[in-house]
């Protein structure tokens, strides 16, 4: 007899056990945290190309015979260099003329305006000599623009580019040169929905990743339009990007976070906000079984989000891990 009570024993401990087990199985496995108080910080980010702050194309205003190169493309030049030359037959020929007659011109007038103060010419005499002097410096100022436009100088200091000529080739009025691109300081160009626009001012900070060179460079906004564009509705910003190094060059890919400023609240990961239907929700443990709370995101950026929700307070256990993947009501066991 005391064999058998035994053996009940033992077999209602084994099913019990069993029992149990079934039901540690049954919890779905899931990894939580705990809601905290925390500072979020505010970005908000865009991507578009890199260009040049300063791109001046430089065109013919002279026609002649190309006599001087003095860089090649990739070459960097400083304000005031001298580029290219041209050879202008004609205007030389009217510049030497226009000087000859300046200073006959000039002698003239002097010699008039002597004798004039000396009351030894008449004033028609005076004013007929000073007109003949006028006409001539104006003319010799117009032959020495035009010779001034054979030389072309750098505006800017910058990278030549676009510069596809040959010593000695004809170059007519309206002909492309180069472009001269200034490297110092880039910029791109981001839009802004109408509901961030108004935490951007000039001057806001932004950092800028360049995956071309691997780095994330610092810079800040230049430039903010009043007016959103009628076809995105969007309000496009300047970001200035300092470039001291030249690393940076035209047609590179930027990513550009605009610094929001910070907010504080419940903080909680992109990642553990899940899609229902058109509500976004997260799970928290309610004593091993994963409720549903629908959320209200008052602030985020590209990793976290300050979220509001029915029962949210600090210390609440909720789901960062198989949150896709339970449903409301069913039994989780937290592990590590």
């Amino acid at each position: 007899m005391k064999k058998i009570c035994y053996l009940l024993i033992v077999l209602v401990f084994i099913f019990s056990c069993k029992k149990k087990e079934e039901a540690v199985e049954l919890a779905l496995p899931v990894k939580v945290a705990d809601l905290k108080n925390e500072t979020l910080e505010l970005t908000y980010s865009g991507n578009a190309e890199i260009k040049p702050v300063d791109e001046v194309p430089y065109t013919a205003s002279s026609s002649g015979t190309l006599k001087i190169i003095n860089f090649k493309n990739g070459d960097y030049v400083q304000k005031g260099q001298l580029i290219l030359a041209i050879d202008d037959q004609q205007t030389r020929s009217s510049q030497m003329s226009a000087s000859s007659e300046y200073s006959i011109a000039k002698v003239e007038y002097d010699k008039m305006r002597t004798l004039y103060e000396k009351r030894l010419v008449t004033e028609t005499d005076y004013f007929a000599a000073k007109s003949r002097f006028d006409s001539a410096a104006a003319n010799l100022a117009a032959t020495n623009d035009s010779v001034n436009r054979t030389i072309i100088r750098a505006d800017v200091s910058g990278v030549i580019s676009g510069l596809n000529l040959k010593q000695y080739q004809e170059i007519r009025v309206g002909d492309t040169l180069f472009t001269l691109v200034s490297e110092d300081t880039m910029e791109l160009e981001i839009g802004v929905p109408a509901n961030t626009i108004s935490m951007i001012h000039i001057g806001s900070a932004v950092k800028v990743k360049v995956s071309e060179i691997n780095k994330e460079v610092e810079a800040f906004v230049s430039e903010v339009s009043p007016a959103a564009d009628p076809v995105t509705r969007q309000f496009l910003i300047k970001v200035r990007i300092p470039n001291p190094d030249r690393e940076l060059k035209k047609g590179m890919y930027g990513v550009a976070s605009v610094d929001l400023g910070s907010t504080q609240g419940l903080v909680v990961p992109q990642t553990s906000i899940v899609i229902k239907g058109i509500s976004k929700v997260i799970f928290i443990n309610d004593n091993g079984v994963a409720k549903q709370v629908k959320v209200n995101i008052t602030n985020q950026n590209d990793q976290s989000a300050v979220v509001e929700g029915e029962g949210l307070t600090t210390g609440v256990q909720y789901l960062i891990e198989g949150q896709t993947t339970i449903e409301n009501g069913e039994k989780i066991r937290v592990v590590q």
